[in-house]
């Protein structure tokens, strides 16, 4: 059986849907400033399409509109490269999920007992504004977060926007901040309209974003647009240590910030002060949808570090998602790439928040039995984040009698296989490595735009080449019979011969879309990405040890273990080898090793904890690794030298239990003299 969504809808396609849906949606709103859905319809298909990715890591891919900001520039106004990317938030909605974060922040920063800053979200547009010697004299959108839109022209109209700042700022300071436009002055302009009989704007958010990319040649913006500050890119110069701090020195330039801005060290605390915001969210003349927090010490972030495009020092707690009720239709089982069992709940369509909702996730064996879902069940439905479709719970009381217990499978609905489900792990899986929807699957994800890209060969002529016995396995892609591929009705020896020449091109990519292409289990493509960078070739990689795996920065222990698996299998190495007869790369080269100056710390593993006075996280990495060193994240065995700086915490006490070598920053500079 295909993994599907709508029971003739493939995950595949759908992801597919959503992404051409997406960016059509992007460029009506960001390039011709004309959307033509509301925020809530767009927010309805990106989260869907994030949650598919995540439930498929799979068919996750660099070009998705999930692994970007905002949309690409337009070209009508001039590229600024964001020298320090502009990353998104990641979020959080309950004080559990508030609980957990903040244990991750102790466990990264190595301590605990640390300063949060709590400050409003507000509900608006993201904009960088430099200034040099205290003169504004570039502004710019975040645009896919490394490179924005010069609009500097707009951005002098926003109302309160100092030109020049006030006392002593830094010679060169990037603040970041809001773009947004107070209620009462939105409602008085859209009442302007009406009574010249113009169409009024649709809400504050879209009409900022209309707004900062006006094309026009005066400096003058007629629309009521505001800021506040909250961030710093680039700077030249000195700041406090901390984020309070430099809200405080921005307060003292005259450069806006949010109003109540918080700090606090008891989680207790941060919860009222968001109860706080709830409850006066309707009285505030902007708009919010929750609150951000964030570690106060600015010296930790790199300690703490970022994963994607989303700091670890940071979230944004949101506010409570909007429910409704509905009825459970049916329940199908879609069977993944990887052989996982995944519950879909169809749904009497319902409104949530001017949302329709037809579909909800649920998850996993498990999560049915915690709710007690029955077919023909009332379900209070929410979408979380105002966005996300969520079945919450079972309204019990309004049963009667005609609802029917739902009955997971024993064996895999597709192949009639055995299903097994591993150790410490939620889901079911087929045992079948030649289900046939695995292998469908398995193959489509293979060619697919962000694996190995091969271009023609789409969904539908892997079925069609896996029904006409063309293919059995992913090596066959690359020993097709072409004279039998031509004589295929619709293809022809033209199209034949174009797929031939995209095939054969494919065998040049590089390891990291490889890595991806195989479908290992929680491998997505920046996985892959830091995979590849590590061990530079899939012979290495296969060779490596689950410590060795686990050491990379950005790799948990869930998917160092899932890729140690996965090449511990011997069809799984026939595979590669398979491949690699064919012709298809399996190695970047050596270009790291080569790269090795200096014999005292090539083949080193060093980890940098704490807090470095002289050298920011990332240079003292690139000096390690253009001395022939590798910098990994976590201190094991195999670690042979820590270089501590304040508040070390864990990582250094654990290299002391190891008997592992741990110098400070002052001897570690010395040594690279």
């Amino acid at each position: 059986m295909t993994a599907s969504v709508t029971g003739t809808t493939t995950v595949e396609q759908r992801v597919a849907d959503l992404r051409d849906q997406i960016r059509d949606h992007n460029y009506n709103y960001y390039v011709l400033n004309n959307p033509t859905i509301s925020d809530a319809e767009w927010d309805q298909l990106f989260h869907e399409l994030r949650e598919l990715e995540q439930q498929y890591p799979e068919l996750q891919s660099n070009e998705s509109p999930t692994q970007t900001v905002g949309a690409p520039p337009s070209g009508a106004f001039a590229e600024v490269q964001h020298e320090i990317p502009m990353l998104s938030l990641g979020n959080v909605f309950s004080r559990e999920e508030l609980d957990a974060w903040i244990a991750r922040v102790y466990e990264h920063a190595g301590h605990q007992g640390l300063a949060f800053t709590i400050e409003p979200k507000i509900d608006g547009v993201a904009g960088s504004f430099l200034y040099e010697n205290g003169r504004f004299t570039r502004g710019a959108t975040r645009g896919d977060g490394r490179v924005g839109e010069d609009v500097t022209v707009n951005m002098r109209g926003i109302l309160d926007l100092p030109e020049q700042l006030a006392g002593d700022p830094p010679d060169l300071l990037e603040i970041r901040g809001e773009v947004y436009m107070r209620r009462s002055e939105f409602a008085e302009m859209n009442q302007r309209k009406l009574e010249h009989d113009e169409t009024p704007f649709a809400n504050p958010r879209n009409t900022t974003s209309g707004a900062l990319r006006q094309i026009h040649q005066t400096s003058e913006v007629d629309k009521p647009l505001r800021v506040f500050g909250y961030g710093y890119g680039r700077l030249v110069g000195s700041l406090p240590p901390d984020h309070s701090g430099y809200i405080e020195a921005l307060q003292e330039y005259s450069f806006p910030t949010a109003p109540f801005f918080e700090v606090h060290t008891e989680p207790d605390a941060i919860w009222a002060t968001y109860t706080a915001w709830l409850e006066r969210r309707d009285e505030l003349d902007f708009d919010i949808d929750g609150v951000v927090i964030k570690v106060n010490d600015t010296r930790l972030y790199d300690e703490i570090g970022t994963v994607a495009r989303e700091p670890r020092w940071a979230t944004a707690l949101k506010f409570p998602a909007l429910q409704a009720r509905t009825r459970i239709l049916e329940i199908e089982i879609n069977v993944g790439r990887t052989g996982s069992l995944n519950p879909l709940a169809h749904l009497e369509p319902v409104a949530v928040g001017g949302v329709t909702i037809s579909r909800a996730t649920l998850h996993n064996q498990d999560e049915i039995e915690r709710l007690g879902v029955m077919l023909g069940d009332t379900v209070l439905v929410e979408r979380a984040g105002d966005v996300i479709p969520k079945i919450v719970a079972v309204v019990e009381d309004e049963r009667d009698g005609s609802e029917r217990a739902f009955k997971w499978p024993t064996r895999c609905p597709v192949c009639d296989s055995l299903i097994e489900r591993v150790e410490g792990e939620v889901h079911w899986y087929c045992v079948n490595a030649s289900c046939p929807s695995q292998l469908r699957e398995s193959l489509r994800h293979f060619v697919s735009r962000g694996a190995m890209d091969i271009d023609g060969l789409g969904a539908r002529l892997v079925t069609r080449f896996l029904d006409e016995g063309l293919i059995a396995w992913i090596p066959d892609i690359y020993a097709l019979d072409w004279d039998a591929v031509a004589e295929l009705e619709g293809l022809g020896e033209r199209s034949a011969g174009n797929l031939r020449a995209a095939v054969e091109t494919s065998k040049a990519q590089p390891i990291s879309r490889l890595i991806f292409a195989l479908g290992i289990r929680h491998v997505g493509a920046q996985i892959g990405e830091l995979l590849a960078g590590e061990f530079r070739s899939i012979d290495r990689l296969a060779a490596a040890e689950l410590d060795d795996i686990a050491a990379i920065d950005g790799i948990g222990p869930v998917i160092a273990q899932s890729v140690y698996d996965w090449f511990r299998e011997t069809r799984n190495l026939e595979l590669i080898a398979a491949l690699a007869e064919r012709g298809v790369n399996v190695s970047d080269g050596d270009a790291v090793v080569e790269q090795a100056s200096d014999p005292r710390w090539e083949g080193l593993t060093v980890v940098l904890t704490g807090r470095l006075e002289q050298l920011t996280r990332q240079a003292a990495t690139e000096m390690l690794k253009n001395a022939g060193a590798r910098v990994t994240s976590s201190v094991s065995k195999k670690t042979s030298l820590v270089v501590a700086g304040e508040d070390a915490g864990s990582k250094a006490a654990k290299a002391e239990e190891l008997d592992i070598e741990v110098i400070d920053e002052a001897e570690f500079l010395r040594r690279m003299e």
